[in-house]
């Protein structure tokens, strides 16, 4: 039985093997993924599990691809699937270091693929040095120096050297020669560890010494050999006298206001030379800012001076005084309390509170209580239009007389002014009289002329006949003195017109007095030329008083 299992399953292994023969399988009919691309996901692959000459699997290594094949299980279609390279497994354990690296080389470490058994060289840096300070001194006849030296291989760096000292000798003996013996100096070197010794002959012959005097600017000088043992002097060279050689010593630079100077002094002798007076450079201006006007600020342009860098502002322009200003109202004013606004500038910083002022009320009738007339005032009740508030009282001004045309009550006559009545239209019981001007005489006099005037003034004195009450009315001479000596109101006596003798004092101007002289207009008076002689003289009398007292003050005062 075992046996014919065995058979049967060969048998369909070589029916399965001869239906996908040639590496392509056939599709089982109505399979859901049959026709499709092999990257569709309604596949279902499966890895061959057996080897024939079209599908070998190749298996992956460290450095190359592999490969198998798989075939749906639904269609029966295949694919070769490619298996990437494994990489190398290099083991740290199986390092081991070929060549130990050295201060300046790299060394060289060995490792093996525990796969494929290939080698590994890689490189281990380079340790570096490890510096330490090396020196050595010098001595008066060997370098000595100073360097880093490696504490591994040696090697040297930043090496510098110190040359040899040289001997430092101290002459710690001498035996002077004279003119004709030679002498002996003894030298040993003073350097530490170091026993050296010399010594020198000194030859026997005159001890030469440079003797030199400088030349000056205003003296000659020399050179000449002076012996020091017996002055003997010998090869004298005579220097000439240098001259000053002048250079600036203090000066002062002239700067763009104010004066500068040069001050020669000899470099060798220090005497003071000339001085050069340098005159002031003055400003060199230019124009490097124009600053523009502003509702606040006045424009300028700024000018600098390029070699001292002094600033001056020029071409001022007026500040605009114009300022673009808004305002916002923070508190609205009442009829009795004030306001406030902010006032502010777009342009500049200007900014301020302003007050708004009280409205004050605004006052309407509210009732007439008493109507005015033309002399006397009124009165009504006030209440204001905007809050309400009830106000006092208010007078209602009088409505002052309206008058008619006029209507003329009295002729105006020579001397005697008329009159003219008005009466008032709102109340007829109101009246108002007037002066209508005196007409003038003759002569366009529209008063009676003066006491003191010529033959005219005494025709209008004398009142004709009427004026003449009796003797009363000529009862004294003083009202004659006068112009009026009428008595047409039955007021005849001089103490009624003003015209006395006594108070006229020479002008009878007043003579209408009370008397009415511009009733008159009669004949000339016949006592005028008595009038007048009497006040010649009394003028003369006066005059004469007058003269005697000055005189007499004169007199006291010589």
């Amino acid at each position: 039985m075992k046996s014919l299992r065995w058979i049967l399953m060969l048998v369909l292994t070589a029916l399965i093997l001869a239906g996908v023969k040639g590496g392509s399988a056939k599709a089982v009919s109505g399979a859901p993924c049959e026709g499709k691309d092999k990257d569709d996901p309604s596949h279902k692959w499966k890895e061959y599990t057996w080897v024939d000459d079209g599908h070998k699997r190749v298996d992956a290594t460290c450095e190359k691809d592999g490969s198998h094949w798989e075939y749906c299980e639904a269609c029966w279609l295949e694919i070769e699937v490619t298996d990437k390279a494994l990489g190398h497994d290099w083991n740290e354990k199986n390092e081991k270091v070929i060549t130990e690296p050295t201060c300046t080389e790299k060394g060289v470490m060995k490792s093996t693929c525990t796969r494929c058994r290939t080698p590994l060289e890689k490189a281990i840096e380079a340790k570096g040095h490890k510096w330490v300070d090396d020196k050595k001194a010098a001595t008066c006849t060997t370098d000595g120096y100073e360097q880093k030296k490696c504490s591994v291989c040696d090697a040297t760096e930043q090496t510098t050297i110190i040359e040899a000292t040289g001997h430092k000798w101290e002459n710690y003996e001498t035996i002077a020669a004279t003119c004709t013996v030679p002498g002996k100096k003894h030298f040993r070197c003073t350097n530490p560890g170091c026993n050296e010794q010399k010594e020198e002959t000194i030859a026997p012959a005159h001890s030469w010494l440079a003797d030199h005097k400088d030349a000056t600017c205003t003296t000659a000088g020399y050179d000449q050999k002076k012996c020091s043992v017996c002055g003997a002097t010998t090869d004298r060279t005579e220097i000439k006298a240098l001259d000053h050689d002048w250079q600036v010593g203090a000066y002062l630079d002239a700067t763009c206001t104010t004066d500068g100077y040069d001050e020669m002094i000899c470099k060798r002798c220090g005497t003071e030379g000339p001085r050069t007076e340098i005159k002031a450079t003055g400003h060199n201006w230019e124009k490097v800012e124009t600053v523009p006007a502003t509702c606040q600020n006045q424009g300028y342009t700024i000018y600098k001076c390029n070699k001292c860098g002094k600033t001056e502002n020029r071409d001022i322009v007026p500040k605009t005084d114009n300022h673009d200003l808004k305002e916002s109202i923070l508190k609205q004013p009442t009829c009795t309390a004030d306001g406030e606004k902010q006032v502010y500038c777009t342009v500049c910083d200007y900014n301020e509170k302003v007050k708004i002022p009280a409205t004050g009320h605004n006052w309407k009738s509210e009732g007439i209580l008493k109507q005015p007339t033309c002399e006397e005032a009124g009165e009504e009740d006030m209440i204001c239009t905007k809050c309400g508030t009830e106000g006092p009282r208010q007078a209602i001004p009088a409505t002052g007389h309206n008058w008619d045309e006029g209507k003329v009550t009295k002729e105006a006559e020579v001397y005697v002014e008329g009159e003219i009545t008005y009466t008032c239209k709102n109340d007829p019981s109101h009246t108002k009289v007037e002066k209508i001007p005196a007409l003038p005489d003759e002569n366009g006099n529209v008063t009676p002329p003066d006491g003191n005037g010529d033959g005219q003034d005494g025709q209008n004195g004398n009142n004709g006949e009427d004026g003449n009450n009796g003797e009363d009315g000529n009862n004294g001479q003083d009202g004659t003195d006068g112009k009026n000596p009428d008595g047409t109101v039955g007021n005849a006596d001089g103490s009624n017109r003003n015209g006395s003798g006594t108070d006229k004092n020479g002008n009878g101007g007043n003579g209408s007095g009370n008397g009415n002289g511009s009733s008159g207009g009669g004949k000339k008076s016949k006592n005028l030329p008595i009038i007048l002689l009497i006040i010649l003289l009394l003028l003369l009398g006066m005059a004469a008083v007058i003269y005697l007292a000055v005189r007499k003050l004169r007199n006291q005062q010589d």
